[in-house]
């Protein structure tokens, strides 16, 4: 199992199941996430969500900078 104590990964159009599913195994090996998403996620969770409108940058701007990873499945 992997280990990502203290990593900071960011999920782009992270509120589908992939996203969802990704969420779940990073948060559950210790590192902090936050999504990204123009929806409501569909589960609730041990992670930030971040609505974003695609014209205007918000507080999700900030989570990007600094971040260990971020992993894009915005269409």
């Amino acid at each position: 199992m992997a280990d990502f104590d203290g990593a900071r990964i960011v999920i782009a159009g992270g509120s589908g199941f992939l996203g969802i599913s990704l969420a779940t195994y990073f948060v559950a090996n210790g590192a902090a996430v936050s999504l990204i998403s123009r929806s409501a996620l569909k589960r609730p969770g041990e992670w930030k969500h971040y609505l974003w409108d695609g014209r205007s940058l918000s507080d999700w701007s900030k989570e990007i900078d600094g971040a260990d990873a971020v992993i894009n499945l915005a269409g």
